[in-house]
């Protein structure tokens, strides 16, 4: 299958969305204060984009390579993120910019919890395809069920409970490999790739996008709802949304790639791939991008952080790329 064996300009497209609504969430300081609680956000939406498309990707990879080694793969994966992470948090340590615990150098848990739990998804995921192929909504089932049971058992505040970093019990991880493992199965069903989505067309680009709004609304209105009116542990089902905005997210890429062919083919899709490729290092230079516009007026302080956040990652993409090539593992 030769979509397995190139990148997807879709899943470019919807790669580009989430990095700009997980730097969005965390620049709620560069909007105007009457606006920011409302437009400084995405960051869950982001989050769950991120895990399904890295899901999605991944398997299309596998079944790609065929019978790939474990011993091989995993490496490759993991020496995908270290060298950024080590450029990246060497430089903030060596300048006094930042204390990082060493451990976050191999397992980042507190600066990017992402990168940390994506480096521990890794491992299982190759052995839930490996073993568990068929199987695959029997997990994404026992694993949500297992976050319900976690969330009523172990969540202290649960008024205020949400699917975050704020959990003391980490049972965003359970969530998020679900999301993940959600999005292999839609791979495997080749989902996206069925006639309504892949014929594209206006009409149904603006169903699919009116779709992805509508989802998005659901998802804030029953988390902001529930927030707000202390319904007695119900905050555990906004997450539950969540799945349905990155179908319809994806959906919603699939036929802009289907609609709009130039679009995907020429100078615009060179800048979705331009930052489409360099999301490990945006999310990891975000926050001196951000820091470093502060003092100047809305909206040049947002554009200037994404100008800077997108030239300091791709000066650490090209040093991590060199690196990667010394230690001899190929990006």
């Amino acid at each position: 299958n030769d979509s397995m064996k190139k990148d997807l300009p879709y899943i470019s497209f919807a790669r580009m969305l989430a990095i700009l609504l997980v730097v969005n969430s965390h620049a709620t300081g560069l909007w105007p204060s009457a606006v920011a609680n409302v437009a400084g956000r995405g960051g869950g939406i982001g989050n769950a984009l991120f895990f399904f498309v890295s899901g999605f990707a991944l398997y299309l990879s596998l079944e790609a390579r065929g019978n790939v080694a474990f011993r091989t793969w995993l490496p490759r994966r993991f020496f995908r993120i270290w060298p950024s992470v080590w450029i990246c948090y060497g430089i903030l340590v060596l300048t006094g910019t930042e204390k990082i615990p060493w451990h976050d150098f191999f397992l980042p848990l507190e600066r990017n919890w992402f990168l940390g739990a994506i480096l521990v998804f890794y491992p299982l995921f190759f052995f839930c395809i490996k073993f568990l192929k068929e199987r695959l909504p029997a997990l994404i089932a026992a694993l949500f069920a297992l976050f319900v049971a976690a969330f009523f058992a172990l969540e202290s505040d649960a008024q205020r409970w949400v699917v975050g970093v704020g959990s003391p019990w980490m049972l965003h991880w359970i969530y998020y490999f679900g999301i993940m493992i959600f999005g292999a199965e839609l791979a495997k069903r080749s989902f996206f790739e069925k006639k309504f989505f892949a014929e594209g067309g206006s009409v149904k680009t603006l169903l699919a996008g009116a779709a992805f709004a509508g989802t998005v609304c659901l998802y804030y209105a029953m988390r902001g709802g529930f927030e707000m009116t202390h319904l007695w542990r119900l905050q555990f089902l906004a997450p539950f949304a969540l799945p349905a905005v990155c179908v319809a997210g994806i959906a919603f890429c699939r036929t802009c790639e289907a609609s709009f062919p130039k679009i995907f083919s020429g100078n615009a899709y060179k800048t979705i791939s331009f930052v489409s490729n360099r999301t490990l290092e945006i999310y990891l230079v975000h926050a001196v991008g951000l820091a470093s516009c502060g003092a100047l007026p809305f909206p040049l302080n947002l554009a200037t952080a994404l100008a800077v956040t997108l030239v300091l990652a791709a000066a650490l993409k090209f040093c991590s790329g060199r690196v990667s090539r010394l230690v001899g593992i190929g990006r």
